[in-house]
């Protein structure tokens, strides 16, 4: 339950970091443009979401490949946000969070995955 609420939680922020790149351009928000951001904060994040249904060893190595992007993608930002810091720039306070929080929930996931007994049959 608490991946599936983690997962959750770091869809939305995907999608309102993606609402908020998407500020300068001058047309009114619409529910649409929400929609398609949640959408793609909701893929990005599906490993995680998927994760306590993982049985196999097959559901397990194909859980773990789809957090994956996830990751790397947290850890990019992770790594912008430390070289904008050491260049003296001010770190984003909802950016710096999102990323923290899904660094931290996506380590549980995996460290959970690693020891997750696996079914034989």
């Amino acid at each position: 339950m608490l991946l599936r609420s983690a997962a959750i939680l770091l869809a939305l922020a995907t999608a309102a970091r993606l609402i908020q790149m998407g500020s300068d351009d001058p047309r009114p928000m619409s529910v649409l443009f929400f929609a398609r951001a949640f959408v793609i904060g909701a893929l990005l994040h599906a490993g995680l979401f998927f994760a306590p249904e993982a049985r196999r060893v097959w559901q397990l190595v194909a859980v773990g490949l789809s957090m994956l992007p996830s990751v790397l993608v947290l850890l990019s930002i992770a790594g912008d946000s430390l070289t904008r810091l050491t260049r003296g720039s001010p770190l984003e306070p909802f950016t710096t969070a999102a990323t923290v929080f899904g660094l931290l929930a996506y380590g549980l996931a995996l460290w959970w995955l690693a020891r997750r007994p696996v079914a034989t049959t």
